[in-house]
């Protein structure tokens, strides 16, 4: 049966363009006959591993050379516009992405849909991640090396390759897997959530003294950071990322996958470590709120920022109580996070508070 929408327009006098599926073929062909017949095109394309948005981007300026109305392609590409509702001729290429896909294949080039899939490509070498050689997209690129520099992988070369050398506490397998459940969004966009660095959490488990019997608290736990080299038996982790609090638990941690703030403690600790959110005064929330699960003489140890210490609301006011009374120290350290996650310049304050 002829679907009407394409009968009336005048397609089916090209061949046998009947049905939607014969249609996104046609419209396929006729674009990549059109786009393969520019040597510049080829070159840009062939190859190489392309994300969608680049390689409709080289496609654009070969059509926009040929398009008429009294162009084959142009009535296609016209056709499939009006047929699927389209705003303009670009949204038909990334309507019929998978047939275009069949005629570019062979040309060795592979087409990125989404930023889960480059956590496919990216090959492993001893704690190296590599990107493939053949590689067209700032874009994409933008996106992982944000997204590696949170695990603490540093940009290096691997023979041809852009790789990333994996200095952190999470293996190359478990990095490309939070990569892919993730979509590449940063554990920084995600979750808030900034490690802290090798410098800045052994001053903040000098400062807490730690004892070999001590039961210990690390909310908004990440990777763990503040607890490395501890005994495992006696702490008991807070996050909220299920992909961190599995990768946590299975380190052997007792790990509970919840907002902090929802959490409530069946006994208290004798030392509490923590690298809280920032945004929202969530700092000060979550400090105040660690701070009821401490036991007379305990010591919780916080990085924060230094603007709570002054603020007027009530979440910052509450924390300027226990600061005024428990506080029994805090530094200030600039571009302690530069380089953690996205990177942020802001300021930070590590204070220790004793509870008596």
């Amino acid at each position: 049966m002829i679907n009407e929408k394409i009968k009336n327009y005048g397609l089916y006098s090209y061949g046998a363009v009947e049905t939607e599926e014969q249609l996104k073929k046609a419209v396929a062909l006729a674009v990549m006959e059109v786009c393969t017949s520019d040597y510049d095109f080829y070159n840009k394309i062939a190859n190489k591993n392309l994300y969608i948005d680049d390689f409709i981007e080289a496609c654009m300026p070969c059509l926009q050379l040929d398009i008429s109305e009294k162009s084959n392609v142009y009535t296609f590409l016209n056709c499939a516009k009006n047929f699927y509702n389209l705003p303009d001729l670009k949204s038909v290429l990334y309507k019929i992405y998978k047939e275009l896909t069949e005629y570019i294949e062979e040309d060795g080039t592979k087409l990125i849909y989404t930023v889960s899939d480059v956590f496919d490509i990216i090959e492993t070498h001893e704690n190296l991640l590599v990107l493939p050689e053949k590689w067209l997209s700032n874009q994409i690129y933008k996106k992982i090396t944000e997204f590696l520099k949170s695990f603490n992988c540093i940009r290096t070369k691997y023979k041809k390759c852009t790789a990333f050398k994996n200095q952190g506490d999470f293996t190359n397998e478990q990095i490309l897997n939070i990569g892919k459940n993730l979509k590449g969004v940063t554990l920084s966009e995600k979750f808030d959530f900034y490690p802290t660095s090798d410098e800045l959490s052994e001053k903040i488990r000098e400062l807490a003294e730690i004892k070999k019997d001590d039961f210990i608290l690390e909310p908004s736990a990440g990777m763990g950071s503040l607890i490395k080299g501890l005994n495992k038996n006696n702490i008991v982790c807070v996050e909220l990322s299920p992909i961190l609090a599995e990768i946590l638990k299975n380190s052997g941690y007792d790990t509970k996958n919840i907002d902090f703030m929802e959490y409530q403690a069946k006994r208290q600790f004798d030392k509490i470590l923590m690298n809280p959110p920032f945004s929202k005064n969530m700092d000060a929330k979550h400090i105040t709120h660690a701070f009821n699960m401490l036991k007379n003489g305990g010591v919780l140890v916080a990085v924060h920022t230094p603007t709570i210490k002054t603020a007027k609301n009530k979440a910052c006011k509450d924390f300027q109580k226990i600061f005024n009374q428990y506080a029994v120290s805090s530094e200030t350290f600039s571009g302690a996070f530069k380089n953690s996650g996205k990177g942020t310049n802001i300021n930070v304050c590590i204070t220790k508070f004793i509870k008596e």
